[in-house]
């Protein structure tokens, strides 16, 4: 599994524990008819902002760069540059110059996944190298700076990625990277040479420094991190091995699983596995959970790469591919991804889901091989500080946006539990198992019977072991709703929703 460290649980632990005394913010009702809507006034990004972090714009085309980091005694294969280019900007179809030799690169995956709205391209740097060995490195005070509470740690690599970049500007000029010019590089990438510690005999690693996760510079005291618009710093980056890059092959062909599941976090989606316990709500089955498949749907939605049909009245909804549908409470919904509701996807195994769904992922379930209908219950509900009290209070969203000198951050996690939120038993996104089975909780993966099918009925009632409450969503907030699978083929799906 990859890790994703956050700056955020360092800051906000403290506060958190007063989230308990709030009271939910309950409007009247409000009736919705099945009208395709945009939710994505509020991104990642604007949320990591108010934090003073920062994520890439998950819209848009974006220049990402690479930084190949060589070891001695680790060193680099002849063809590392040629690999990590078509890793990141090759092609699944065979017969282009950069054909990946396997399937997708993490440009081209993206772009299909996001239906076109993320263009990426990547520049891949030539190597920076060091002089001391992996081991060597991390018994060095090199490999360690002070963090936001002045305590010395392992930097996550924050060094060798600046050693590496000051170098890189030397000969070329960064300010292309800041292409929102707020002073910062926009996303950067190391890769270094050695393997990664539980793949490898790296025993001495205890605390994991050499794997694959996305971090922040802005967790530590570093010149590195400076904002400029002229000699720009770099804030958000991914950190992995070059071994990542043939889980699933042999050189020269090039995986891209493991780095599409790490740029997920640079656009600022969360792990969807447990860091501890066996509770893995999402099944396994979707990239920002065990690195297989596509992004699901609830990704998609909070990246602004769908319009969600919207309704939450008596009424019936065909769904296609790349379509999803969006059931609030008539009680309480503000209007954004960022809030709490039923999502409903049609799934499909074909396309992005075709390959894990055909062949098995080395140490992953294999992906689902039947077309059905995925319903999620997604709690990706705010929580804001104003930035005096330190106390975070459930966020009121007023006209889908967010307040100005507030400080925000997504409350439930499927991963860090018992560090990003009081409510352990609140997930932030959570596939229902059709078969009322309630497997996930035990750890196991997803499988085709969890989808629903032609005749099968969902409400909250008759799911309601899959509610932390019960009788509510976790807001306290009634959901009324039936919903009826009335058919579902390899052409679209057919939903009946009544009251």
């Amino acid at each position: 599994m990859k890790k994703l460290k956050y700056l955020l649980a360092l800051l906000l632990i403290p506060t958190l524990l007063a989230l308990t005394s709030c009271i939910l913010i309950k409007s009247s009702n409000t009736y919705y008819d099945y009208e395709q809507t945009k939710v994505n006034q509020i991104s990642y990004t604007d949320i990591y902002n108010t934090q003073g972090l920062n994520k890439l714009e998950s819209t848009g085309e974006h220049n990402v760069l690479v930084l190949p980091i060589e070891f001695s005694g680790d060193e680099f294969p002849t063809n590392y540059k040629d690999c990590l280019n078509r890793a990141y900007n090759g092609s699944a179809d065979e017969s282009s110059d950069l054909y990946t030799g396997y399937s997708e690169s993490v440009k081209s995956f993206y772009y299909k996944s996001s239906y076109g709205n993320l263009n990426l391209s990547f520049t891949i740097a030539d190597k920076y190298t060091v002089s001391a060995t992996p081991k060597q490195w991390l018994s060095s005070s090199s490999s360690k700076l002070n963090n936001v509470l002045g305590l010395k740690a392992y930097d996550n690599g924050v060094n060798l990625l600046g050693a590496a970049l000051d170098k890189y500007k030397e000969n070329n000029d960064a300010v292309t990277f800041d292409e929102n010019a707020d002073g910062w590089i926009d996303a950067i990438i190391g890769v270094y040479s050695c393997d990664y510690t539980s793949n490898g005999n790296n025993a001495w690693d205890t605390d994991e420094y050499f794997w694959a996760y996305v971090y922040t510079a802005a967790a530590y005291e570093t010149d590195y991190n400076t904002q400029s618009l002229t000699n720009p710093g770099f804030n958000v980056y991914a950190f992995l091995s070059y071994s990542f890059f043939f889980e699933a092959t042999t050189s020269p062909a090039v995986d891209y699983h493991t780095m599409v599941h790490e740029f997920g976090h640079i656009l600022g989606l969360d792990d969807y596995y447990p860091s501890s316990g066996s509770f893995n709500p999402m099944g396994q089955v979707v990239m920002e959970d065990y690195n297989i498949c596509d992004h699901d749907m609830f990704s998609k939605l909070v990246l602004g790469w769908v319009d969600p049909i919207v309704g939450n009245i008596d009424g019936t909804v065909t769904l296609n591919e790349g379509e999803c549908l969006l059931i609030p409470s008539a009680e309480s919904w503000n209007g954004t991804a960022f809030d709490e509701y039923m999502l409903i996807e049609y799934y499909c195994p074909t396309g992005l889901n075709a390959l894990d769904s055909t062949t098995q992922y080395p140490q992953r379930s294999l992906g689902l091989t039947e077309y059905g209908i995925k319903i999620y219950h997604i709690d990706a509900r705010l929580i804001d500080d104003e930035g005096t009290n330190r106390y975070m209070y459930w966020a009121n969203i007023k006209n889908k946006s967010l307040t100005e000198g507030y400080m925000y951050s997504v409350a439930c996690s499927n991963c860090n539990k018992d560090e990003d939120t009081t409510f352990y038993d609140y997930s932030l996104c959570h596939m229902i198992e059709a078969t009322k089975s309630f497997r996930y909780k035990m750890g196991y993966a997803a499988t085709n019977d969890d989808l629903f099918q032609d005749g099968d009925v969902f409400s909250l009632d008759t799911y309601a072991k899959f509610f932390p409450e019960t009788t509510t969503l976790d807001s306290g907030s009634a959901w009324n709703n039936t919903v009826t699978i009335d058919s579902v083929t390899s052409e679209c799906a057919t939903l009946t929703i009544t009251k």
